[in-house]
């Protein structure tokens, strides 16, 4: 039940020969918990794919770049959280504790998984990601330890990525490299800004009032070993975490309005 391929889609023009365009990537669900990160990540292919043809910016995007979509980096762990075994699963399910199966977990211990936002290789195993197997922030035995990782990591070796967004939930915020420690610049730190500036002020808050906050990832809390800091550290790809809504998995009625509210920012 739990050796789920990781798919990811390319939408270009000519899609089926390699031609050299810029790539640009959305990523949802390397969190377990996260199923809106997902939503959205569906919801941007789709509003492209029906504007194909249609609207003219739309249009000359997918001619000129290749755009990928990886709607679940963690199927194994997400499917714990979509058949409601345990719907504050987190991690993948690395077998930690070498019983032969899924051990439930509890609270902030949940003896098996990593946690695949800790376990790229920048900066691997510093601030904000344990060594500790029950943590929920479980950074696993190496960096790209873990196949979903290794995956990632592969896929930004493939193709000319020059951005991208992870989307995880929540807390409403824009966030941009580096997250490892505190207090830490990027060389590309006034250009990376700008965007993830720019992008955090076209998405309103669920409450009506002001956008989403943006800011480097340390300033939320230092997170060493997390998929930004590899793909702009490695590869120079400006890559962005947005953290949508304002809990990890909203009621319904809200996963519209976020996805709307979001498309701005992934356009």
């Amino acid at each position: 039940n739990y050796q789920h391929d990781i798919w990811a889609l390319k939408l270009t023009s000519n899609v089926q020969v390699y031609e050299d365009k810029p790539a640009i990537y959305y990523m949802g669900a390397h969190h377990a918990r996260e199923p809106l990160s997902t939503e959205v990540t569906f919801f941007v292919l789709n509003h492209l794919l029906n504007n194909y043809g249609i609207d003219p910016d739309i249009t000359h995007s997918i001619n000129t770049k290749e755009i990928w979509f990886v709607p679940i980096v963690n199927p194994d762990g997400h499917k714990i959280v979509l058949d409601q075994i345990n719907v504050n699963w987190r991690k993948n399910i690395r077998d930690n504790d070498g019983n032969g199966q899924i051990t439930p977990g509890s609270g902030w211990s949940f003896p098996d998984g990593v946690d695949p936002n800790r376990n790229y290789g920048w900066e691997f195993g510093g601030q904000g990601a344990s060594n500790n197997p029950s943590d929920q922030t479980y950074r696993g035995p190496n960096a790209f330890s873990e196949p979903e990782v290794d995956a990632m990591r592969e896929l930004m070796a493939y193709r000319p990525f020059v951005a991208g967004i992870s989307y995880h939930t929540y807390s409403e915020l824009v966030l941009w490299p580096f997250g490892y420690a505190s207090n830490i610049s990027a060389p590309d730190a006034t250009a990376i800004a700008a965007l993830g500036t720019a992008m955090a002020q076209s998405i309103p808050k669920l409450s009506g009032s002001g956008n989403y906050d943006p800011g480097p990832s340390w300033s939320l809390y230092p997170a060493a070993g997390n998929t930004d800091d590899y793909a702009y550290g490695q590869h120079g790809i400006f890559s962005y975490t947005i953290e949508l809504a304002t809990q990890f998995i909203p009621p319904p009625a809200q996963v519209e309005q976020v996805c709307q509210d979001n498309l701005q920012a992934a356009l």
